[in-house]
């Protein structure tokens, strides 16, 4: 029997043994944990809720990646299922004896379950790990009050900036909580991101509540100079109504997260108590928690200073800083409407979109989610049937200049790349293998706008056999040109593709969560996901057979006044 010390060090490793390398999974690795994902995404959200239940109506527990169960800010779930996955594996291959993996704390657990098997003693894991600040609790309080201050310095930027405030609303208002990022302010004018032309459907008192994203202080200073110039939207900034009091109990938070990061959690009979250590440790670090804390006593301040809000809109993504600022209206506008907005498509692996019994229960998630199409409308109810749905337009997406069957005759593929280097390179290499079922066919490259100016050689590449051109053109005007769309996961743009009539490729990165957003209904002779060259390759060969466009296989709900007044009501 192998010492869990000697398991985690790998000290017991021999290079003639079998190995399962998770630190390079392969897309056969890829594809199986995407299956556990699906297969346990029940059992996971009712392992949460169990948990939340023990902490009704604490702000510091929705305040953490883990409650929220959001898959792209949490890798609690995830690294659960690769160690449910390297179970499996050990289970039916007698043959491996070493497991690699880059995470301690996957690590842990999966070492805790061979201690205590007898039939696994034969087996090693060698953890390569990253470095880890789970358990220095000086380095996490430093990063935390660190990005408190960074926050709360915000405030001061945005007096700086501003000089004197305005006013209150002193009338009925509709708020709109908006990720606001640099792009959204280009030549110092704001331009609405999420909610594109709001202003021209509605009457409605509107007020954006922004989250502002910027790489540096001079850019949050560009952000709140072009916000307090624009004419058209009006804003109340959650800094504007913090106070002293609220500080000092911001500072409560990391000691919580320690004491819940000291208990056992157990899973399916696994004790995942190093993963959900791990998630509420790094968590500290994440800006997105601390907006969960800013929002909900920002809204708390807005209702003592007596600012009506008649109905709440949020993009939501289920996301910490969501979940702050709507449970804190539901507490105290019980009277006020409240909508979660999902204006793009979506998929079922994003499961902190759909609300848990526990959050509809607590009232920590908005009464109503409002999704773009007829056929995404099951999604919210996919863990809680009692979650209000509504069908509201999409302000992102128009496809109003969708081509007509008879006005695309070009032989051409348009591949639109991700912002990491490495997942780029990929599908780049991809295409290359898959060169021969190409034939004839020109592929448009569009870089991922951080990468805009992008060739060939900053992505390692040197040259490719088949024929290509890197474009800066919309997606709108290019995917009009393409016969298909190749792009990766996760992503919206597959579903876009759809939408404009056209054939969609996704591929999926390794080591990553495969999600189209595609619904489950459609053929897959309209689209593919795909894991390797050759699933690409055949992708490729029965896609461009068949005729360019199709039928519209899902409509959005139409723009206009009436499906716009349904976010308010």
């Amino acid at each position: 029997m192998i010492s869990l010390k000697e398991a985690i060090s790998g000290e017991a490793m021999q290079n003639d043994k079998k190995v399962l390398d998770l630190c390079q999974m392969t897309n056969e690795d890829t594809k199986r944990i995407n299956e556990l994902f699906d297969e346990y995404a029940d059992k996971y959200t009712e392992f949460v809720d169990r948990l939340s239940a023990e902490h009704n109506g604490c702000e510091f527990w929705w305040a953490t990646k883990f409650a929220s169960r959001n898959v792209y800010l949490s890798n609690a779930y995830w690294d659960i299922c690769v160690a449910l996955y390297a179970i499996e594996k050990i289970q039916n291959d007698s043959a491996i004896k070493i497991i690699k993996i880059d995470k301690k704390e996957i690590a842990i657990v999966i070492s805790d379950y061979v201690r205590r098997r007898d039939n696994l003693s034969h087996l090693s894991i060698k953890c390569i790990s990253e470095k880890d600040q789970s358990e220095n609790a000086l380095v996490l309080l430093y990063s935390y009050f660190k990005t408190i201050f960074r926050r709360l310095g915000i405030k001061h930027k945005i007096c700086k900036v501003s000089g004197n405030r305005s006013k209150l609303p002193d009338q009925e208002i509709v708020l709109i909580e908006e990720n606001i990022i640099e792009a959204s302010c280009e030549n110092g004018n704001f331009s609405s991101r999420d909610f594109t032309n709001l202003l021209k459907y509605t009457d409605e008192e509107i007020y954006i509540l922004p989250h502002i994203h910027a790489e540096n202080r001079e850019g949050h200073e560009r952000v709140i100079q072009c916000l307090n110039n624009s004419r058209e939207y009006r804003f109340l900034h959650r800094e504007d109504f913090i106070g002293i009091f609220d500080c000092i109990k911001l500072l409560q938070y990391p000691f919580f997260c320690f004491k819940w990061g000291r208990r056992k959690y157990s899973f399916e009979n696994l004790d995942v108590s190093a993963i959900i250590k791990a998630d509420l440790m790094q968590g500290l670090t994440s800006v997105n928690s601390l907006n969960s804390l800013l929002g909900y006593y920002a809204i708390n301040n807005m209702k003592k200073k007596n600012i009506n809000i008649k109905a709440l809109v949020g993009w939501y993504e289920g996301q910490p800083s969501s979940i702050g600022i709507f449970m804190a209206y539901r507490r105290k506008y019980p009277n006020g409407k409240s909508t979660g907005y999902i204006g793009i498509p979506t998929d079922e692996k994003y499961i902190s979109r759909y609300p848990s019994k526990e959050q509809v229960s607590q009232r920590v998630v908005p009464e109503a989610i409002s999704v773009i199409s007829d056929i995404y409308k099951n999604l919210p109810c996919k863990y809680a049937d009692n979650v209000r749905v509504k069908l509201c337009p999409s302000f992102r997406i128009n496809i109003s200049n969708r081509l007509k069957k008879d006005d695309e005759e070009q032989k051409i593929i348009f591949c639109t790349l991700p912002i990491t280097k490495i997942e780029s390179q990929k599908i780049i290499c991809m295409l290359e293998a898959a060169s021969q079922s190409l034939g004839s066919f020109l592929i448009i490259i569009k870089n991922h706008p951080y990468n805009r100016e992008w060739k060939l050689e900053d992505y390692n590449i040197k040259k490719v056999s088949f024929n290509y051109e890197f474009s800066t053109d919309s997606f709108e005007k290019l995917v009009n040109r393409a016969r298909i769309v190749i792009t990766s996961s996760p992503s919206t743009t597959g579903a876009e593709t759809l939408l404009y009539g056209r054939k969609a490729i996704v591929v999926a990165a390794p080591g990553r969560i495969t999600a189209s957003c595609i619904p489950n209904s459609i053929s897959d002779s309209l689209y593919r996901v795909v894991y390797g060259e050759k699933e690409l390759e055949q992708a490729i060969s029965d896609l461009t057979i068949q005729d360019t466009l199709n039928d519209k296989v899902f409509d959005l709900v139409e723009l206009n006044e009436t499906n716009v007044r349904e976010l308010f009501i």
